[in-house]
């Protein structure tokens, strides 16, 4: 295996090698951003997603337990 870095070889010579001498560029702010209304409601429906994903998950492993023959 040829121990040449690659830059010095890039490409085998078949294209010049790349320019990148430039800063990048700074990313533009979104176009668009909630409201503090939007940003609260959102924050109500997670709550209210959160509470029903963990009332079925309860209920998920109660059911388990049930058909393992757990008794309450």
């Amino acid at each position: 295996m040829d121990d040449t870095p690659f830059p010095d070889r890039y490409n085998d010579g078949l294209v010049p090698p790349p320019d990148i001498n430039v800063d990048a560029g700074r990313l533009p702010y979104p176009a668009w951003r909630p409201t503090p209304a939007q940003v609260e409601a959102a924050r109500q429906n997670l709550r209210r997603d959160l509470a029903a994903l963990a009332l079925l998950v309860l209920f998920c492993l109660l059911g388990l337990a049930l058909l393992l023959g757990w008794r309450p």
